[in-house]
């Protein structure tokens, strides 16, 4: 997948196309996480699972190719803990067919929009964090804007909430 960054956003702080067939840097909590060769895949279907990576940012740009299998939901993690349980999130929902830009704890949709989110149905997710202000975009295109100022850094990671789910092309650039 070929990714158009600004050079102002040229500072590499995370990548994996996993095509190496390990989860090398990943840290599960909950779920199970497997890499069979070219994508990371989870599943856990009784509540919220993070797999976070060691990276960590503040100002950045985050990328993926997310893909929900089944069940409700999958993301991208941002500005996290360790853990994953204090975060931002930009998540596709199947049950309210929205991508929505969340925070934890505790949970709070800071915005969302409006579309049929399909199983088995590969979309690309970014968000774009820059001080207080966050972007998030679906397929190349900008979607969400809010402004919060909970968290400033952390960790990097993936989310998914009563899913089984594939994840590939994740990259982070720091924002200069």
């Amino acid at each position: 997948m070929v990714r158009n960054f600004s050079p102002s956003t040229s500072t590499l702080i995370l990548s994996d196309d996993f095509n190496d067939g390990t989860l090398a840097g990943w840290t599960p909590n909950l779920g199970a996480w497997t890499n069979p060769g070219t994508y990371m895949r989870g599943e856990y279907d009784l509540g919220n699972a993070w797999n976070m990576h060691s990276s960590t940012g503040s100002n950045l740009v985050y990328t993926g190719t997310v893909n929900i299998l089944s069940g409700h939901g999958e993301g991208l993690v941002l500005r996290s803990s360790a853990a994953g349980a204090s975060s931002y999130d930009l998540i596709l929902d199947t049950v309210d067919n929205v991508l929505k830009l969340s925070k934890r704890p505790p949970y709070q949709v800071l915005a969302s929009y409006p579309m049929t989110v399909q199983h088995d149905h590969p979309y690309v997710l970014k968000v774009v964090a820059n001080g207080s202000t966050l972007e998030g975009y679906l397929d190349g295109v900008k979607v969400l804007t809010v402004t919060d100022s909970a968290y400033t850094s952390g960790h990097l990671g993936v989310i998914l909430f009563l899913s089984t789910a594939t994840y590939d092309d994740l990259e982070a650039r720091r924002i200069r």
